[in-house]
């Protein structure tokens, strides 16, 4: 009678510890794959500042813009703690002397912006609508200001846009 030959012990420990190898390079080699990726298509981008927050182009439109402006607001119940709103706003500008007249002046208009922002509440400025009445507000107030900042008739500002608009609750 033949007897079937059984695999030795150190036959069947050293195919279990190839195969344990495999799977240790491959996992490395799937992070080093991950890293690299992560670092070329999202780390570096942001670190080469070759990235610009660019105003939105409309043919025949100007801009002016305010960036990462930091304002308190008011809240709702004077025992809580103010919110705090992070705002980028964008005016589309009827001329190019207008965009002119509101660099020329950009304390005054930035000025403006805060104060306006700043004497809303939480709610008015988490609300949706609300949020649409201060941005027509701000764009009479500008107009408004630009009229007497400007060297005459025709200035104006025609849409104010919120690039970026977030609202810290602390």
């Amino acid at each position: 009678m033949k007897q079937h030959a059984r695999p030795r012990a150190a036959d069947r420990a050293g195919a279990s510890g190839l195969a344990l190898w495999i799977v240790i390079v491959g996992i490395v080699a799937l992070s080093a794959v991950l890293a690299l990726a992560l670092f070329f298509f999202l780390i570096r981008p942001m670190l080469s500042g070759d990235a610009v927050d660019e105003a939105p182009t409309v043919p025949g439109t100007f801009f002016a813009e305010f960036k990462d402006l930091q304002i308190t607001g008011l809240p709702d119940d004077p025992a809580a703690p103010s919110p705090i709103l992070i705002l980028s706003i964008t005016l589309a500008c009827k001329d190019p002397q207008t965009v002119q007249v509101i660099e020329a002046n950009r304390p005054h208009f930035e000025g403006l912006l805060v104060d306006l922002y700043a004497s809303k509440t939480k709610r008015q400025l988490s609300d949706p609508l609300e949020k649409d009445l201060v941005r027509e507000e701000a764009m009479r107030q500008i107009n408004a200001l630009l009229n007497e900042c400007g060297p005459g008739a025709g200035l104006a500002v025609t849409k104010v846009l919120h690039r970026k608009y977030t609202l810290v609750e602390q």
